[in-house]
């Protein structure tokens, strides 16, 4: 990599760790709030609805976003194309669910399913609106944009929408118009801000060229969405609402601190990745990198999260959240793996391999399926279990794809594996024993968390340094990620 491009990256990286972060403590804070303002049963309502939705959002963009962005040469035919092409569809399946909600309520027996859907129905001609735009920012590398966008409609959706409805009563429509105002929020930044995404226009053989990267992308998405959301829909129509309330939190939680990660680099590295796609050798080292960073950061996160999740439940959601626990720790478990497989995912979006992807994704959707429908039979915990063990498969197929696309040492990948569970083994061992010993009598969260917390970090930074020699290079990379000059 270049050193330009080395230092756009990981300035985007920044300023992306910047806006996740201030999306997830709001995030965080409309949840603590919401949670005791409204019922498992509210939240699995709305929930239902946004996980069909978010499906045919996918189908309605039909990946025009990440063609624009994966495109070496775009012209302004293939913005407005994209924009066109987006929007109708956009149209379209928004009337077809829209006159297809009755039937969707009776399926999942839930009576006010119904005009939830038809009201949510609007976010899709909303979301073809800014997909464009938002990834034209995304291609020119304008990360500080984006962070400060996305922070902002949330702002909007939780702080100014949902808290307040929610404190008026208004139930689950305050979590229906959240939804409804990021949309209209993220529309009008892109619409004045962005000015070259207001074009609309049609060629047929620009439509060609995007879709045969789109169509390939959407496929691998739709299967990854089957995947992400398969197991809400079991939850849904054989535990149901309720107890998809309690599921879809705790999954909430969960995704916090992957998301810090996941998120960041799922935004700054595609298009670095893109950009370098020919040179494989690069490609490689960077992989790896990502890939080891990754788990030094998440594991340690998430053996703390697992030994203090009935706190963090407690504190977080309310004493009436207490099923969460048990879910919340079988997530964590597979915490690291679910992470993981997306930067695979990431890397074969960029390099174009989107069908070898989609069959991939479609056999993680399958697995996703059936683990979750066996393991309804032992309630939610059993969802959760079956849904992890899945994760876990996916992520070895998809180490697999990117092996066969970049040529990395398996050596490096296992290496990196066991000097990280080299760490992981002791510090399991010590905030298990710090819990029971001398935490466990604390009757104020507060100073649990803030005790607990700072052994945690301190023990982690300790066991970072006692491995210093074989955790030189992700070491070096924190170091660049703050601001000192180390070359990698």
């Amino acid at each position: 990599m270049t050193r330009g491009l080395k230092n756009k990256a990981l300035k985007g990286f920044g300023w992306i760790f910047a806006g996740t972060l201030g999306q997830n403590i709001l995030q965080f804070i409309s949840l603590i709030i919401l949670a005791r303002l409204l019922t498992p049963s509210e939240y699995g309502v709305v929930g239902i609805a946004l996980v069909i939705v978010n499906f045919l959002k996918i189908i309605s963009e039909l990946g025009v976003g990440p063609a624009v962005v994966q495109r070496k040469i775009l012209t302004a035919i293939h913005v407005g194309t994209a924009n066109t092409l987006s929007l109708m569809l956009g149209i379209i399946i928004a009337l077809c669910l829209y006159f297809s909600a009755s039937y969707i309520s009776s399926f999942f027996e839930m009576s006010n399913l119904e005009s939830v859907i038809k009201l949510l129905a609007l976010m899709l001609p909303g979301s073809s609106l800014a997909v464009v735009g938002l990834s034209l920012l995304q291609r020119d590398l304008k990360f500080r944009q984006i962070a400060i966008y996305n922070v902002l409609s949330y702002f909007v959706g939780y702080a100014c929408i949902a808290i307040p409805m929610a404190l008026m009563e208004y139930g689950l429509w305050s979590l229906v118009f959240a939804q409804l105002g990021q949309i209209v929020t993220i529309n009008l930044i892109v619409h004045f801000i962005v000015r070259d995404a207001n074009y609309y226009a049609f060629s047929l053989g620009s439509a060609r060229e995007l879709l045969s990267y789109g169509v390939g992308f959407s496929l691998a998405r739709v299967s990854n969405f089957i995947a992400g959301e398969g197991d809400n829909l079991i939850v849904g129509k054989f535990l149901g609402a309720s107890a998809l309330g309690v599921y879809s939190n705790a999954y909430r939680l969960m995704l916090f601190p992957a998301s810090l990660i996941g998120g960041v680099i799922d935004k700054v590295f595609f298009p670095i990745l893109s950009s370098i796609q020919e040179d494989r050798g690069r490609i490689s080292k960077l992989y790896v990198d990502i890939l080891s960073l990754a788990t030094m950061l998440l594991l340690p996160v998430s053996i703390y999260l697992y030994f203090f999740a009935e706190e963090i439940i407690s504190l977080v959601l309310g004493e009436q959240w207490g099923d969460a626990v048990i879910v919340f720790q079988w997530l964590i478990i597979f915490l690291v793996c679910r992470l993981n497989y997306k930067f695979s995912d990431l890397l074969a979006a960029a390099l174009g391999a989107v069908y070898r992807r989609a069959m991939r994704q479609s056999l993680y959707a399958a697995a996703v399926i059936v683990g979750s429908y066996i393991g309804h039979f032992f309630g939610v915990e059993g969802v959760a279990a079956g849904v992890g063990l899945a994760i876990t498969l996916n992520y070895i197929l998809m180490l697999q794809l990117s092996q066969a696309l970049i040529g990395f040492s398996w050596k490096a990948v296992v290496f990196m594996h066991l000097k990280q569970l080299c760490i992981a083994i002791p510090l399991a061992v010590l905030i298990y024993f710090s819990k029971l010993y001398f935490f466990y009598e604390l009757d104020s969260l507060f100073f649990l968390f803030l005790l607990s917390g700072l052994f945690f970090i301190f023990v982690t930074i300790l066991l970072w340094f006692a491995f210093a020699k074989a955790m030189r290079r992700e070491l070096e990379v924190i170091k660049i990620i703050f601001g000192y000059k180390v070359d990698i």
